[in-house]
């Protein structure tokens, strides 16, 4: 069986069961190598950036079939895939949330009694007393007496 025969996820699981190897649907701590194919890595999948996170070897699929046909565990060191665009991805987004977080921690925000609002959104303009008590023109009230 060659590499693009093999990369199928199904057929890449039924090579490694039937060589004794353990699959694991998601990537953790415990995981030896993540399996995969170069577009995988190129399309930077949730896989591969997680691997890349827990600095877990992520390995072409041809170290299985070409570790299957030789009928020995090849060095993986001899199949390990380029991650440096992986690593840029994890910056990039990295660096979004930051300043994400950044600009949400630099926003005042003003509670009335029932809306939220932030200073981003808003230029503070003081209207003065909006009391309805003075609608009978009385000059100031309980409620408002600071503004008067």
């Amino acid at each position: 069986m060659d590499s693009k025969q093999a990369t199928e996820y199904s057929k890449v699981v039924k090579i490694i069961k039937e060589n004794g190897g353990e699959i694991s649907s998601t990537v953790h701590r415990k995981v030896f190598a993540l399996i995969t194919t170069l577009g995988a890595v190129q399309r930077c999948t949730q896989r591969v950036r997680k691997a890349c996170k827990l600095d877990i070897p992520v390995v072409d699929v041809s170290f299985l079939t070409e570790s299957v046909q030789k009928e020995t565990f090849l060095d993986l060191n001899n199949f390990y895939l380029d991650l440096t665009n992986v690593k840029r991805e994890l910056e990039r987004r990295e660096k979004a949330k930051d300043d994400h977080s950044d600009a949400a921690g630099k926003e005042e925000t003003e509670t009335t009694s029932d809306v939220s609002i932030t200073s981003k959104h808003v230029r503070k303009i003081h209207l003065g007393c909006c009391c309805s008590c003075h609608d009978s023109e009385k000059a100031s009230c309980s409620w408002c007496e600071k503004d008067h």
